[in-house]
């Protein structure tokens, strides 16, 4: 019977920094960081370096996600308004009462489910 194995990759992590107690002190804390097969303990300002990083990472995933959001929403605007539905608007989150195809329930970004 044939071996099997299994390969993992585990990417890099979006949460980093992660800090370790050192062992044997109390609330002390160390930041290591892999560097080929040797690792480091990182400077506060690296550590300082990797947080600001990490934030900003954050941030411009929120800038994103509303500019994603804003241009579908202004999109499915005027899909739903255009000729091809004789020209009324549909209320978002409400469905159209028009013969034809199940339009697509929506709401604004960040707004309550009905």
């Amino acid at each position: 019977m044939g071996k099997t194995y299994w390969v993992l990759t585990v990417p890099p992590s979006t949460q980093a920094p992660h800090a370790v107690e050192a062992p044997g002190n109390d609330h002390n804390f160390r930041v290591r960081v892999r560097h080929g097969t040797t690792t480091r303990t990182l400077a506060e300002s690296e550590i300082a370096q990797r947080y600001r990083d990490r934030f900003q990472a954050a941030s411009n995933d929120v800038d994103r996600l509303h500019q994603v959001a804003d241009a579908d929403f202004g999109y499915l605007s005027t899909y739903l308004t255009s000729t091809a539905h004789g020209g009324r608007a549909v209320a978002p989150g409400r469905p159209t009462t028009r013969a034809g195809p199940a339009w697509p329930q929506f709401r604004p970004y960040g707004a309550p489910v009905p």
